[in-house]
């Protein structure tokens, strides 16, 4: 069970809600994110808890509600209440479904990476032309030889008779800007989609992505800032 996973003296879901909140040093979160991918079991507890933070971000009062979320999420675990004696040979046909479609999935692919999973999404608003740009990692995001990588994607409903280019870029605070991706002409289009690989980067980096319209007057998104850190294997994300 997850509850007796730990690192040094630390239960690993301990270490999960502190990581969340942002209370480790470097060395521990670095252990952590390590135990993570070898850690099916403590993986799974871990994005669960990260979608149940994402669901409670807007709401009032949420930090409080955070360090609550993975009591639910083990409790949720607990083996349920006996099922009665003509529902067993349903209960024991549903669970052999279950176990057969977990085998294959782990046979298709690595069980600790996943395949699709949205750090963020932010919808934005520029002279006009309507943005999401979401970040996402997974094993589809990675580069070849790397379990797991990070991508941003970008779609935009343009305004009436745009003409220019746009470019999806990043940067980090401070430096110079980098292209993940570029659509060089706009004339005729109503709406485009780009995407692009974040780089692995070398240590823990926070990054600035945005829209940069190449218009007769050049416009800016607003900007949306992610953390990427390297782990083994690639590289992973969270909000900033």
């Amino acid at each position: 069970m997850t509850g007796s996973h730990r690192i040094g003296p630390q239960p690993v879901e301990a270490l999960i809600v502190a990581a969340a909140d942002r209370e480790l040093d470097r060395q521990t979160e670095e252990q952590l994110d390590a135990h993570l991918m070898t850690c099916p079991e403590c993986a799974s507890v871990a994005a669960e808890h990260s979608r149940l933070l994402d669901r409670l971000r807007p709401l009032p009062n949420a930090d409080a509600v955070r360090h609550r979320s993975l009591s639910r999420i083990r409790a949720s675990l607990q083996p349920r209440q006996r099922v009665p004696l003509l529902e067993l040979g349903l209960a024991i046909t549903v669970v052999a479904l279950v176990v057969a479609g977990a085998v294959a999935v782990r046979r298709g692919a690595d069980p600790y990476a996943p395949q699709r999973e949205v750090v963020l999404e932010s919808a934005q608003d520029a002279a006009g032309h309507q943005m999401v740009i979401t970040v996402e990692e997974g094993r589809f995001a990675a580069s070849p030889g790397e379990t797991t990588g990070v991508i941003a994607r970008a779609h935009i409903d343009l305004a009436p008779e745009t003409t220019g280019r746009a470019e999806l870029r990043f940067a980090a605070p401070g430096e110079a800007y980098g292209v993940l991706a570029a659509a060089p002409e706009l004339a005729g289009l109503h709406s485009l989609s780009l995407e692009g690989r974040f780089p692995r980067p070398p240590t823990a980096t926070t990054y600035e992505v945005w829209i940069h319209f190449v218009l007769p007057a050049p416009i800016e998104g607003p900007r949306v800032l992610v953390d990427l850190y390297p782990v083994p294997g690639g590289s992973r994300a969270r909000m900033h």
